[in-house]
């Protein structure tokens, strides 16, 4: 296990998110961000400790790569579990989740890119804004089309 953690940690960890999740109603933009903050916080620890283990004559790519899938199926399954709280296929979800952070890793290149020469402001600054403009987008899709309301809810 990549993590380290073993299944009594890992049991904890779960149950940690699951007591913070519930300061928040479900399915809400606030428990979204939240869930999102912990992915950020995983995101930006997961290469530094796997360049860590395997050192400077691991080759960076494979450990960038090693990295994004680990933090895409750590989001996948936090907004699941936690933000979600799905109990959809996973197959299908999986897919959609895919499809959805590909999409919008897309969609944040084309805004980037085409913001620059026209905006005169740093690029740090116009990514913060589009970032943060893409993840309110993100939590409509997610909340609608990849993580759907169960049925019963969708009818009220």
């Amino acid at each position: 296990m990549l993590s380290g953690l073993g299944h009594f940690e890992t049991m904890q960890s779960i149950a940690l998110a699951r007591r913070v999740s519930s300061l928040f109603p479900k399915r809400s933009l606030s428990r979204f961000l939240s869930v999102g903050f912990l992915n950020t916080i995983v995101g930006v620890s997961v290469f530094p400790a796997l360049f860590w283990i395997w050192g400077p004559g691991a080759h960076v790519n494979a450990i960038l790569a090693i990295s994004y899938v680990v933090c895409t199926l750590f989001a996948f399954a936090s907004h699941r579990v936690v933000t979600f709280r799905s109990q959809g296929r996973v197959r299908v979800e999986g897919t959609r989740f895919l499809f959805v952070s590909g999409a919008t890793y897309l969609l944040n290149v084309g805004l980037l890119n085409a913001s620059l020469p026209l905006v005169p402001s740093h690029p740090i600054a116009l990514q913060i804004g589009i970032a943060l403009t893409l993840q309110i987008f993100n939590f409509f899709i997610l909340s609608r089309i990849v993580f759907p309301p169960p049925a019963e809810k969708r009818k009220s």
